[in-house]
């Protein structure tokens, strides 16, 4: 075939690739070449008969010789396929892709299948056993401190936990509670009174009031003090201390509290299976930068819990648990804590419920940044400079 240098300036690779080919064959030459030339090294093939070999090192020339097998194997390839063999290539490409997307969606499938089948062995109840107390089964995930609290609860009926906001010291004394309650014949629910300690509780709320017709109305804290269960007081140092001051007789060996309200029996003694616990993000002291609802607590009543507070962090593996097989979420959510925590930044914090948040937003297909950018959308400009969220949202995608 007579080629023009016009005409082969703006033929395609796959024309080129070819038409060298068919010259090789009617010449009976060698063709393995044609695949890895350049298109210049081709167009000069077809116009002159002749490969345009450009200098090359002793190195590669050396190589170049080492592979004459090779070559004589692209050969008998070639001359089988045909000139096709760039669609052939590119359909077994294909099919290689698609053969690897579908074992890999399968292997996740797997490994994700694995992970879950590992985090419910670890969420399988752990046996608890302090001193000569009974036994006990905590069902679920467990705190780090889980056994600190329920070592006080069953030594001491009552315990103060004290730690930051979101680091799940109310869940940790209900799952505690949970697994004391049935030890001693009681339904965990059923005998468990949650109280909010706002500034506006009131010591008739705690005690008990009466109407206008003369009538008791219980109060929150009497049922589980009389006839056994647990009293949960949540925020308690954002308690009235005025008002916390009647807790002082439930968490002492006096062993009664006065009902002034119960005119009919005005005396309510405490059960033996009454358990007193209190959760709070300071020690009593009053507000701070942080906590600006909180009130300075009377020292008389702090000093009820001497050997028995305990200081509840945030828990990585309870963390880790939360998120589930989405481990790359929680390695940013403790990112962020890590940053906010170096630029002294004490309003701003990462909870232990944001990675229960995290768990939800993945499993619906939500991106990491779309989920960082919403959690950090009440920050100032000057917050997210210093912990640099803009390099934070492009890292995590």
């Amino acid at each position: 075939m007579d080629y023009k240098t016009a005409n082969l300036e703006h033929r395609t690779t796959k024309w080129l690739k070819e038409h060298c080919i068919l010259e090789c064959r009617a010449n009976n030459e060698p063709s393995s070449w044609v695949q890895t030339a350049t298109n210049e090294q081709r167009r000069h093939f077809l116009l002159t008969g002749k490969m345009l070999v450009f200098p090359t090192s002793t190195e590669k020339s050396a190589a170049s010789n080492s592979n004459g097998l090779e070559s004589m194997i692209v050969d008998a390839v070639v001359s089988k396929v045909g000139t096709d063999i760039d669609d052939r290539v590119d359909g077994a490409i294909r099919d290689v892709v698609d053969t690897f997307e579908e074992k890999s969606e399968d292997l996740t499938t797997s490994v994700k299948d694995m992970v879950n089948k590992k985090l419910s062995e670890l969420k399988q109840p752990i046996q608890i056993k302090i001193g000569e107390a009974k036994p006990v089964d905590v069902k679920g995930s467990a705190h780090e401190k889980m056994v600190d609290v329920i070592e006080c609860l069953q030594i001491k009926k009552r315990v103060l936990l004290v730690g930051p906001s979101g680091t799940g010291k109310s869940t940790l004394v209900q799952n505690a509670w949970s697994a004391i309650a049935p030890t001693i014949g009681l339904e965990p629910k059923k005998s468990m009174q949650y109280i909010a300690c706002s500034g506006g509780l009131s010591e008739a709320q705690l005690l008990g009031k009466m109407d206008a017709n003369g009538g008791y109305h219980n109060g929150l804290v009497v049922d589980a003090f009389e006839n056994g269960g647990l009293n949960l007081f949540d925020e308690a140092d954002g308690f009235d201390p005025n008002v916390a001051l009647v807790t002082h007789a439930m968490t002492d060996n006096q062993g009664f509290i006065a009902l002034p309200n119960r005119t009919d029996d005005p005396m309510a003694f405490k059960h033996d299976n009454y358990y007193h616990a209190e959760i709070a993000n300071t020690w009593g002291d009053g507000m701070d930068f942080s906590y600006s609802g909180r009130m300075q607590q009377d020292s008389a009543k702090m000093d009820r819990f001497g050997d028995v507070k305990i200081w509840v962090d945030y828990d990585r593996n309870l963390e880790r648990d939360l998120v589930g097989v989405f481990i790359d979420w929680a390695e940013m959510l403790w990112d962020l804590r890590t940053r906010l925590t170096e630029s002294n930044l004490d309003r701003r914090f990462v909870s232990t419920r944001r990675f229960y948040d995290a768990h939800v937003w993945a499993e619906v297909g939500k991106p990491k940044s779309w989920f960082l950018n919403r959690i950090t959308i009440d920050y100032t400009d000057e917050e997210k400079s210093k912990i640099s969220l803009n390099e934070m949202v492009r890292s995590y995608k």
